[in-house]
This record gives C-alpha cells, sequence and structure tokens, in this order.
C-alpha cells in the first residue's frame, strides 16, 4: 500500500513503513558514523591498557636486569676480612683535608674562587661565618679554610 505524506511517497509491507531512498541513506550514515566512533573508542581503550602493560614489563625486565647484575657482582666478589674493612676506614677517617682543599671543593660551587690576598685576615673571618653556613660546613673545616685564607690574606 502506498500514500503521500508531506510530499513523500511512503509504502507499506506487512504493516511497517518503508521510508523513501533519501531518509534510508542518512539513516544508514548515522549508523556508519556511530560505528565509527564506537570503533575509535575501542582503539583508543586498547592504546591506554597496552600503555601500562609496555610500562610494567620494561619496569619487570629492568628489576630482572639488576638483581641479575647484583648476583654477578656479589659472586665476584671474594670475601672480606671484617679486619681489612677497619683498616680501610681508620684510613678513610685519618685522611683530613686540608683547607686550600676544602675551600677549593666547597666554594667553587656557587662562586669563582677568590684569591685569599683580595681581603684582609678580619674581612676573612665575616666571609666565613656567612658562607659556613651556606655551604653547611662543619666547624673543623671551616677553621681549616679560615686558617688557610687568613695565613695568606692581604694586609689592611
Amino acid at each position: 500500500m502506498r500514500f503521500r505524506y508531506k510530499g513523500r511517497t511512503i509504502t507499506l509491507h506487512n504493516e511497517q513503513a518503508v521510508l523513501p531512498a533519501r531518509q534510508s541513506s542518512v539513516r544508514a550514515e548515522r549508523e556508519r558514523h556511530a560505528m565509527k566512533q564506537i570503533s575509535s573508542l575501542v582503539a583508543r581503550l586498547r592504546a591506554g591498557v597496552w600503555l601500562p602493560v609496555m610500562a610494567g614489563a620494561i619496569y619487570a625486565a629492568s628489576l630482572a636486569l639488576v638483581a641479575a647484575d647484583d648476583t654477578k657482582t656479589d659472586a665476584a666478589k671474594p670475601a672480606k676480612d671484617p679486619s681489612a674493612e677497619k683498616q680501610t676506614t681508620k684510613k678513610a677517617a685519618k685522611k683530613k683535608l686540608t683547607g686550600a682543599e676544602v675551600y677549593a671543593l666547597n666554594c667553587n660551587r656557587c662562586h669563582p674562587e677568590r684569591y685569599a690576598t683580595e681581603f684582609t685576615p678580619s674581612q676573612w673571618k665575616t666571609i666565613m661565618l656567612h658562607m659556613r653556613v651556606r655551604a653547611n660546613l662543619p666547624a673543623e673545616q671551616a677553621k681549616a679554610v679560615l686558617k688557610y685564607l687568613q695565613e695568606d690574606a692581604g694586609t689592611p
């Protein structure tokens, strides 16, 4: 059965309306667009799942390599004598840095090294009070640096 509605011909088959070709193509286009959106969403979800999976795999592989390296170094090291360890720590404790060495190591980190003759001994004392705090120097090292600087300091 056919009839016209608002300028369009509609055909009924088994009591169902069959839309004209133009309307059915619009509906098909909408369905294709919806399917594309769904498939792109699925692809994004898959990509989102693979990222943590790959990161986990890389992390697990790095742990395995580190553990294998640790076992190699442990097996390669000979058993140490505890008395030998005490001797090396005593040697390290006895080795003290001179004032010039501490000055060269610490002061060059923030600014160029100053000549000791640039300031007088009293000026070096004031500067060292400030710089000891800034450089976080222990008292013993600060005294060694101050002694070094005051010995070679300029005259007032």
